[in-house]
């Protein structure tokens, strides 16, 4: 595979990705996930034992998980 066939693949793979492909996007995503876990205000408050904890770390490894996946996916369309 060309250099400029690999090229235009990314291009339209960023595309597909739409809004969650740009960077900025990313970073307020990850910086959300970690605002939902420091404040205090939650879909289930933190009193509830276990349930309350399980939202906060689901929201925080979503955000992780997530933040990730975007950049093994840059760092493949680079080479």
């Amino acid at each position: 595979m060309t250099e400029n066939t690999q090229n235009q693949e990314n291009v339209e793979a960023e595309k597909a990705g739409g809004i969650l492909a740009k960077p900025a996007t990313q970073a307020v995503l990850f910086v959300l996930a970690l605002l939902y876990v420091v404040l205090p205000v939650d879909i289930i408050p933190d009193v509830v034992p276990i349930i309350g904890w399980l939202d906060d770390i689901t929201v925080l490894l979503a955000g992780i998980i997530n933040f990730l996946h975007y950049i093994k996916n840059k760092r493949s369309s680079v080479k």
